[in-house]
């Protein structure tokens, strides 16, 4: 059985490393309001995430990490690019970020995080909602809440948001102090100085074949040293 499992594992490495997604990225797609009653509005994050379920996408990515704007305002850390499939300011869309866990230099890290939004958010760890910001709200940079959670090789992280009017600003960061007083140690999740790789998920396989645990094979222990995971 160990070595079936395995095997599927290397057919799957195998898979990606010939026109699959590359390691270290974040899977992003965009939809827009289509279908949207009776103003042609999304309000608040569960009506994004019902665009999310039941439209085609607008927009994909690749990203290493979560750092979109289209407004002057380059949020907390610099470096912002337009949302994909939206590359001025529109109102009303919604977005989805989905990636397995790598820590780096470890197998597993407590750490505090943060979403920098205009507007609302919502993050899942393995399915589970670890923090939300539900309705509207303004760009609050140094204003924007931490919140704790444990990161484990394989975890399954998703991230949803949207946009109602004005503002549209997205980064999803670690801090690596947990004190936004400053604001010089904010790292992005997925990249290497957050000590957080971010590993796509295989696909078609992941579904077929391992399902949320097993996701925890792929993306463990790749031979890595140092980091901020321990």
């Amino acid at each position: 059985m160990r070595r079936r499992i395995l095997g599927l594992v290397a057919a799957v490495v195998l898979a990606m490393g010939t026109g699959g997604p590359a390691l270290g990225q974040w899977q992003v797609r965009t939809v827009d309001n289509s279908g949207v009653a009776p103003f042609d509005q999304i309000n608040n994050i569960n009506e994004a995430e019902s665009q999310l379920a039941t439209q085609v996408a607008v927009g994909t990515a690749l990203a290493d990490a979560l750092n979109y704007t289209n407004e002057a305002d380059d949020g907390l850390i610099a470096g912002g690019t337009a949302f994909p499939g939206f590359p001025t300011a529109t109102d009303d869309f919604a977005l989805e970020a989905v990636g397995v866990i790598d820590v780096i230099g470890g197998t597993s890290v407590t750490i505090a995080a943060g979403v920098n939004s205009d507007d609302g958010y919502r993050v899942r760890r393995n399915g589970v909602v670890v923090s939300e910001f539900v309705g509207d709200r303004d760009d609050p940079d140094a204003g924007t809440e931490l919140f704790f959670f444990t990161a484990n090789d394989g975890d399954v992280l998703r991230l949803t948001y949207y946009e109602r009017t004005g503002g549209e600003n997205l980064e999803f960061f670690r801090d690596l102090d947990g004190n936004l007083a400053t604001t010089n140690d904010l790292m992005l999740i997925g990249s290497a100085a957050s000590g957080v790789d971010i590993v796509p998920i295989p696909e078609p396989a992941s579904a077929a074949l391992f399902g949320v645990a097993g996701l925890g094979l792929l993306a463990r222990r790749r031979g890595r040293t140092g980091g901020v995971g321990t």
